[in-house]
């Protein structure tokens, strides 16, 4: 008997199945390669609430920051938005609780939170 598979003249190896070890084999590396090629799914970074939300953020930010002065140095122009009660939920977005500061105060603000709570910088998280 010869294999089963079109145009193939090979003895039958796997009686079972009915194919020769070439077909055979030939049929199971195409089913390996259909499993690899499975597409994997991807974690986006940013969730697509969160990107709305950010592209918000990024206008009210700017428009907080105008004529706004560091409380930390003075001399340094305003660059960043700290949020002295965090960023989670609804606070991202609520700028009773923002502070503008320079870069580098900060820097100092989130290095150093015992100083910053006592100063009013920051506030605890409850």
């Amino acid at each position: 008997m010869t294999c089963k598979t079109p145009d193939c003249t090979n003895p039958i190896e796997n009686r079972d199945k009915g194919l020769c070890a070439s077909c055979g084999k030939a049929i199971r590396d195409a089913e390996k390669k259909a499993l690899k090629e499975k597409k994997k799914y991807v974690i986006p970074k940013v969730s697509k609430k969160r990107k709305t939300d950010n592209s918000e953020y990024m206008k009210l930010k700017a428009e907080f920051m105008i004529g706004k002065v560091c409380p930390i140095y003075p001399h340094l122009p305003v660059k960043d938005i700290h949020h002295t009660k965090g960023r989670t939920g609804e606070l991202l977005m609520n700028t009773d609780y923002w502070l503008a500061v320079s870069r580098k105060g900060h820097i100092k603000i989130t290095n150093n939170p015992s100083w910053s709570i006592k100063n009013g910088y920051s506030l605890p998280r409850t």
